[in-house]
């Protein structure tokens, strides 16, 4: 199991699902991870001092845009602010919250395939709300690594 496997799972745990308080389990194809992450509020916003922003825009219009504070190459807080469907709004919450305390490096990894495995319920012909959302976090990162290494 890698790493997003466990960060998807213990932050899955945490949420109940419409089963009446039962914790949601990812690895259950019957657990809505979709809405378990709709509703993940705490990295809604935007961080006025930010370190980087990351964001991107997707063909159809949706857009993510997260702001991030990053300390010696660690992501100490990140928000996010979109403009799209409920898929957008759970992959990019999705993102933010398994970056946030990882390094640069850790966050890098995640790829939109991992996403969209984590949230089972996003449509097959939907694919656009995971790269969306990495995208945006790949532009953050790169203009950090740009803007911290040395020429």
């Amino acid at each position: 199991m890698g790493m997003f496997d466990q960060l998807k799972r213990s932050f899955l745990g945490s949420f109940t699902g419409n089963s009446g308080g039962a914790p949601l389990d990812p690895t259950r194809p019957n657990d809505n991870a979709l809405e378990a992450w709709a509703r993940v509020e705490k990295y809604d916003g935007v961080i006025e001092d930010a370190t980087v922003v990351g964001r991107h825009t997707s063909p159809c219009g949706d857009r993510v845009s997260y702001t991030m504070t990053i300390e010696d190459w660690v992501i100490k807080d990140i928000k996010f602010e979109i403009k799209g469907c409920v898929f957008t709004r759970a992959t990019a919450a999705m993102v933010a919250a398994n970056v946030q305390g990882r390094t640069v490096q850790q966050a890098i990894e995640i790829s939109a395939g991992d996403v969209r495995q984590a949230i089972p319920q996003i449509p097959d012909d939907h694919p656009h709300p995971s790269i969306l959302a990495v995208m945006a976090l790949y532009k953050g990162l790169s203009i950090y690594s740009v803007q911290n290494t040395a020429h």
